[in-house]
């Protein structure tokens, strides 16, 4: 299975001030009829995106099950995502560290920048390996290694 980075924010001074906010990740997503289905997960991602979207199968871009009544099923996972002063989002940043579905480096600012100078700062991570989301929280200075 590979690593998928999900979600990914660097922190300074996680306090009282902070904003938590709960944010939806799309894991999998499949349209169709009975064992006549077909994977949508890219497109279900891209629509989630906007404000409403119709399930239909222009929308979803096949008809698996000609002539039947289908279903959207999603699966999903939320989290918590810290959002205030000194925050820096640094997922694609990450995302390109990974190596042979590894994640192993030092949260520091020399590797993911400094959105809050002076400050300590705490890295969280929200990823996805093997069909499973976990999230770890890693101070400033300490190594990340997972999965």
């Amino acid at each position: 299975m590979l690593l998928s980075v999900l979600a990914i924010a660097i922190c300074a001074g996680v306090g009282a001030a902070d904003a938590a906010a709960q944010v939806w990740w799309v894991q999998s997503a499949d349209w169709g009829s009975g064992n006549r289905r077909q994977d949508v997960t890219n497109t279900v991602r891209r629509l989630a995106d906007g404000p409403n979207f119709k399930v239909n199968n222009n929308n979803m871009g096949v008809d698996p099950a000609v002539g039947a009544d289908k279903t959207l099923r999603i699966m999903s996972a939320n989290y918590y995502s810290i959002a205030g002063p000194g925050s820096s989002d640094v997922t694609a940043q990450l995302q390109g560290m990974v190596r042979n579905n590894r994640l192993n480096i030092v949260a520091n600012i020399q590797t993911l920048g400094d959105p809050a100078l002076g400050r300590p700062k705490k890295l969280n991570v929200v990823y996805q390996y093997q069909g499973r989301v976990n999230k770890v929280t890693v101070g400033e200075n300490s190594r990340l290694n997972i999965p």
